[in-house]
């Protein structure tokens, strides 16, 4: 088996794992409070997390080898699954039932945590196409990306309802530990070649650093911006092109021209 096919079927379990546990935790909530603001207050912090994080999470991807990227987010899921059941198997009596209450949420969060931390693996897995996979062979394997996804969304529901109904929590969360450490381990045991060079005393490495100004500039400037000629009519060198100065302060570091 190819390596990529390895990392797809690993992902489908990561995958499965996390989205479970979110959609396990949305229907524990509302069984437990009754509360249908909790419940909608559990999809709020995946948005605002989603969000918040997710600059981060691509200057991790952009920063380190896509296995080791992968396999931090499972370490790191996890780390907070764990302490999640930790909360949950030290529950004082009826502390899950105040949909307001600290201990509820401070479980919940730790919870979201480590679903969310899955989301590194999504970001590695799109460029992992394009350091394995041949040109003539992309479409077939984002078709395969977008694949794993589908089946995550499309078989938690039921997975989730089931392991709530009979286990509660507690079979989620354990199921999950387990099933995170399993993908974790044979993810250290595929080999994959990222082609990653290491830095040289006459070239060092970029610091790491997540680059907000510049993929701002990316996302909202440069989509805007033609690239004219260098042979423009008034006879004069145009900003933003291959004949432009290329050590110009004003533009991020990232997109100076070479």
């Amino acid at each position: 088996m190819k390596a990529f096919h390895q990392i797809l079927a690993n992902n489908l379990v990561a995958n499965v794992t996390n989205f479970t546990v979110w959609f396990a935790i949305t229907f524990w909530t509302f069984i437990e409070t009754e509360s249908v603001f909790a419940t909608g207050m559990i999809a709020g912090v995946y948005l605002v997390l989603t969000a918040a994080l997710g600059f981060w999470f691509g200057s991790i991807v952009d920063h380190n080898a896509k296995k080791t990227a992968m396999m931090g987010s499972s370490a790191v899921s996890a780390a907070f699954y764990l302490a999640s059941l930790v909360i949950l198997l030290l529950e004082p009596e009826g502390a899950f039932a105040d949909p307001y209450g600290p201990y509820l949420w401070g479980f919940v969060l730790l919870v979201m945590l480590g679903v969310i931390a899955g989301n590194i693996r999504s970001i590695a897995l799109t460029t992992l196409v394009t350091i394995l996979i041949a040109e003539s062979e992309r479409d077939k394997a984002n078709g395969l990306v977008g694949m794993v996804s589908g089946i995550g969304f499309l078989t938690t529901s039921v997975i989730s309802g089931f392991l709530v109904a009979y286990t509660g929590m507690l079979g989620v969360i354990s199921l999950a530990l387990v099933t995170t450490v399993l993908a974790l381990l044979h993810l250290g045991l595929v080999r994959i070649d990222e082609g990653r060079l290491a830095p040289s005393a006459d070239e060092p490495a970029e610091p790491k650093r997540v680059d907000i100004s510049g993929t701002m500039v990316l996302l909202w400037g440069r989509s805007s911006i033609a690239k004219p000629s260098c042979n423009s009519t008034s006879g004069k060198t145009l900003p933003w092109t291959p004949c432009a100065d290329s050590s110009r302060q004003d533009l991020p570091p990232s997109i100076k021209i070479s």
